[in-house]
């Protein structure tokens, strides 16, 4: 993808990986056992996209659910956010359609949460 990107000259680079990478004082044992494999594939694909000159963005949502309302998302630089655990489908949506127009979070690592 990267290679890709940079032959055809596009510089924004928004990508989804997993808020369980995120440190934790309380950390879910069990659940980042069995999701080892896809932890280590998401960290390497963050090394990757964060080493490149693209004006990237790495999203991390908490447990992903399909709700029904749209309730909005609230976001941390580098945490993730207090409160709510749960990230709605569309509100990740509508999140990655704003930060891919807006970029207001270039070269940053976001948390995120349905408000």
């Amino acid at each position: 993808m990267l290679e890709a990107m940079a032959r055809a000259r596009v510089r924004r680079c928004v990508v989804v990986s997993q808020g369980l990478l995120f440190p934790s004082r309380n950390p879910i044992i069990a659940l980042r056992l069995i999701l080892a494999r896809h932890l280590a594939d998401s960290a390497a694909m963050e090394r990757l996209v964060s080493a490149s000159d693209l004006d990237w963005t790495i999203v991390r949502p908490l447990k992903l659910d399909e709700g029904k309302d749209i309730r909005g998302y609230r976001i941390q630089s580098d945490t993730a956010p207090r409160g709510a655990w749960t990230m709605q489908y569309n509100d990740l949506a509508a999140f990655l359609l704003d930060e891919a127009e807006k970029g207001m979070h270039k070269k940053q690592i976001v948390g995120i949460t349905s408000a």
